[in-house]
């Protein structure tokens, strides 16, 4: 599972699987419990950049700048469910299952592709 907050800015999430795309500012959070293809962008026309030609690999409190950084940045993490019920808590996430909590009045918004 992957989740992240908006610490400053504005951003696109694209998600595979999910036909629309959500618009991301400073406050909004998303968890993405499975592992399957997404896309942060300022413009989704532009083509999309493996995450991995920009980051180093992931090492535990590390921090990425970017680009000198700018008026963009977010927070996350990432972490493995495990244990005797992990299974059944993870068929309750369709693959392509992207739950957004805005800042600006909606608590709570999952999203989801049939």
């Amino acid at each position: 599972m992957k989740c992240y907050v908006m610490l400053s800015g504005r951003c696109w999430l694209s998600v595979d699987g999910v036909t629309d795309a959500v618009r991301l500012e400073q406050g909004d959070c998303f968890v993405l419990p499975r592992r399957f293809p997404f896309r942060l962008a300022s413009d989704l026309n532009l083509p999309s950049v493996a995450a991995s030609t920009i980051f180093p690999p992931a090492r535990a409190g590390g921090m990425v700048t970017v680009n000198g950084g700018g008026s963009f940045s977010l927070v996350g993490a990432g972490f493995a469910v495990g244990g005797n019920h992990a299974d059944k808590l993870l068929e309750c996430c369709r693959p392509s299952c992207t739950f957004i909590w805005k800042r600006s009045g909606t608590p709570c918004a999952g999203r989801s592709s049939a």
